[in-house]
């Protein structure tokens, strides 16, 4: 299912299947963690949460826990 509203090109399915097609450097270059993201933006965990729930950023909940994709915080922080 697509994002709602969101613009986001990439469905959950499309998302998995990159996450798990990419390995190593390649999935760490790709895919951040939400720490990760709260640093990058200077923001907290909570308001990056916030942002995949409001399906502003790309992300796949894998083992419990979100990735999200980088391109994607990217664009949504340069909006």
């Amino acid at each position: 299912m697509p994002y709602p509203q969101s613009g986001l090109l990439i469905n959950q399915e499309e998302l998995l299947e990159r996450f798990l097609a990419l390995r190593g450097k390649a999935r760490q270059a790709e895919f951040i963690t939400v720490t990760d993201a709260a640093e990058l933006a200077d923001c907290s965990r909570d308001a990056v949460l916030k942002w995949i729930n409001e399906g502003k950023v790309e992300a796949i909940k894998v083992s419990g826990k979100f990735r999200i994709r980088r391109p994607s915080l990217n664009r949504h922080l340069h909006e």
